[in-house]
């Protein structure tokens, strides 16, 4: 049903090739959002899914065409679910998005604010590109510190390409290095010596 509510969105906006439609189903994000599907808040979850999106496609697409493709997959879905409708103020949370889209540095606070878990033992300082710029300073304030549990794996889509990565633990930091797919979550490798030991097949994002 997932991917038959993305593929008839992507139709009814006028995207007729399948092969729009199969990228979308395969990001990280957006499977992780799948997975999370069952155990949703509904109104959460319909934020939640936007905010993700608009990561996802801000840089190709313009604000009114990725909220429309969005919305139209979340309504395809409860529909063919017949779970509960959807009855969203849709203008209430399209005020509130339009608050940070014009901040692509809220926007990524925002998306990796929901990866963050209060019993992790581990903290990741994630440094994003600042507003007007497709590199990462690493020296200022464009950066989140998220809990986490390395041991057993972080979400999926919380490592990003033009992301970076580091480990704070007892006043030391260490670089990512490497994070690969297993098992539907990312395993984060901080220490080279573990590298030979990863298949290069999985690997999601590398330093």
């Amino acid at each position: 049903m997932w991917e038959k509510s993305v593929k008839k969105a992507c139709n009814d906006i006028g995207i007729s090739s399948d092969s729009f439609a199969y990228k979308i189903l395969k990001l990280n994000s957006i499977e992780r959002c799948y997975l999370l599907l069952d155990d949703c808040i509904i109104d959460t979850f319909y934020y939640d899914f936007m905010i993700v999106f608009f990561v996802e496609l801000f840089d190709f697409f313009d604000i009114e065409f990725i909220f429309r493709l969005a919305n139209s997959i979340l309504e395809n879905w409860f529909n063919y679910a017949q779970n509960i409708h959807l009855n969203i103020n849709e203008q209430f949370v399209w005020e509130k998005l339009k608050e940070i889209l014009g901040d692509r540095e809220k926007l990524y606070r925002e998306y990796f604010k929901r990866y963050n878990n209060l019993r992790g033992k581990d903290t990741v300082r994630v440094r994003y590109p600042q507003n007007g710029q497709n590199w990462v300073e690493w020296v200022g304030n464009n950066y989140i510190d998220i809990k986490v549990d390395l041991e057993k794996g972080v979400d999926l889509g919380f490592c990003r390409m033009g992301c970076f990565y580091t480990l704070v633990r007892d006043d030391k930091k260490k670089i990512l290095k490497v994070a690969y797919k297993k098992h539907y979550k990312e395993v984060l490798v901080f220490d080279p010596e573990y590298l030979d030991e990863i298949q290069k097949n999985n690997i999601l994002w590398l330093y």
